[in-house]
């Protein structure tokens, strides 16, 4: 915030794109192993995350942010659709209490990583100011989690559940229509 020509944020802007393409590949790769991934996203949250990243003041702000936001959307939708079996991703109508990930979840060493609690508040000056989360393979923590997902599952909506992954699709491609990037989402879908 102190800098005056921005170069930190240029700097962390290459640095996430290049973050982002070496997770797309190792996704790719975990999928066509045959790992399973389920995301789940709170509406919500979903709703402030567009609004900031490819709404008409962040497009005016940075249009090629907002473009390589809406082509991020377009990979992992169009993975849903090409591996849905593999892909899930569910839209839950509440946020969850925990952001983590649980590794190897079905497998013989699952392992849970909770980077801390996660908030549904953009703009917190506090706001990841501290060093909070751990990474762990004991049962009865894993176990614990595992719950959590559970919950998850009961408070995803139901109704884009039938007929997945074209629902989801059809849901996030009408939430960035709404911020006027629509066609651009709809023809990178085509495009992959």
């Amino acid at each position: 915030p102190y800098e005056s020509d921005g170069a930190a944020v240029r700097f962390r802007f290459k640095l996430t794109q290049a973050l982002l393409m070496e997770r797309r590949e190792l996704f790719i790769a975990n999928l066509e192993a045959g790992c399973r991934l389920e995301t789940y996203i709170c509406q919500s949250c979903l709703d402030d995350y567009l609004k900031r990243h490819i709404g008409s003041a962040a497009r005016r702000e940075d249009p090629h942010r907002a473009n390589l936001v809406v082509q991020y959307l377009a990979n992992a939708l169009s993975l849903a659709l090409k591996r849905p079996a593999l892909h899930q991703v569910r839209i839950m109508e509440r946020c969850p209490y925990f952001h983590f990930l649980i590794q190897d979840a079905d497998g013989e060493h699952p392992k849970v990583s909770y980077p801390g609690r996660k908030l549904h508040v953009f703009n917190n000056e506090y706001d990841m100011r501290m060093l909070e989360g751990f990474t762990t393979d004991l049962p009865l923590i894993v176990d614990q989690f595992k719950a959590e997902v559970d919950m998850c599952r009961r408070a995803s909506n139901h109704r884009l559940i039938e007929d997945y992954p074209l629902s989801v699709v059809a849901y996030v491609e009408e939430r960035v229509r709404r911020h006027g990037m629509g066609d651009q989402l709809s023809s990178d879908l085509e495009v992959l």
